[in-house]
């Protein structure tokens, strides 16, 4: 099952949704802390930290499938009051992006991976029109949490991943994966007292106990020419061998 748009903005209009987005935003930005100037495209559901990130973007874009839905979306600091220019969201296919090659700076994929199938498709039209050393920031549900368990939130459904899951699926579609972290170590409880003290769960947490976060960050680079591993493989070496 895939949350629709409806679902989705129900979820980030609730308490827990306003504490989850501020959760990403701050991760988000602590990772990307100056983005001016940079082209930047969001692919799923990105405008929980698209905010955080779009400040003195040169453009900022924000795609959404079709078979989630779409929703309008304009930055906070434009100057555009007409709904129809000032929109920056589009409704695309994710194996099909209306954007030319290496012309993205910054590439974020927030309730995508987990419900797409045909996923190394959708990452490689990443990686086509990221420009060579272009970043991309993957958040994905992590498998062994307890959001991934509760289905009071989004990332509950679809697929979870692993760390590791999440490194090689980006390596088979030729990034090069650079870091990687978990999130959202509050629980997922919409109880008033629970959200009042996510804040500071959210930050021992994050000290105590670093793998059972909600959702992974994992960002990888694009390379054009990927270097060899440390150590590489040793040749084999063929002694001569007398003739008598």
């Amino acid at each position: 099952m895939r949350p629709t748009i409806n679902h989705l903005h129900k979820f980030y209009h609730s308490p827990l949704g306003k504490r989850v987005a501020k959760s990403l935003q701050i991760q988000v930005k602590d990772w990307w802390p100056n983005n001016h100037d940079l082209s930047l495209v969001g692919l799923g559901f990105p405008l929980p930290v698209l905010p955080s990130l779009s400040e003195g973007t040169e453009r900022t874009l924000s795609f959404m499938p079709a078979r989630q839905g779409a929703s309008r979306w304009q930055r906070s600091d434009s100057t555009v009051q007409d709904d129809r220019r000032g929109n920056l969201t589009a409704m695309v296919e994710s194996s099909y992006l209306p954007l030319p090659d290496v012309s993205v700076d910054r590439f974020v994929m927030l309730h995508l991976v987990e419900h797409t199938v045909d996923l190394q498709t959708s990452l490689r039209e990443a990686w086509r029109v990221l420009k060579p050393e272009g970043r991309l920031l993957v958040i994905a549900p992590n498998r062994t949490s307890i959001w991934a368990r509760v289905e009071n939130n989004p990332f509950a459904f679809g697929r979870p991943f692993s760390r590791s899951q999440l490194n090689s699926i980006l390596e088979d579609a030729q990034f090069e994966p650079l870091r990687s972290r978990h999130g959202l170590f509050f629980p997922p409880s919409q109880r008033p007292t629970a959200i009042k003290f996510s804040s500071a769960l959210d930050s021992i947490g994050g000290k105590i106990m670093p793998l059972a976060g909600g959702v992974i960050f994992g960002e990888s680079i694009k390379r054009l020419v990927i270097p060899p591993p440390q150590g590489g493989i040793k040749a084999r070496v063929f002694q001569r061998v007398k003739s008598t």
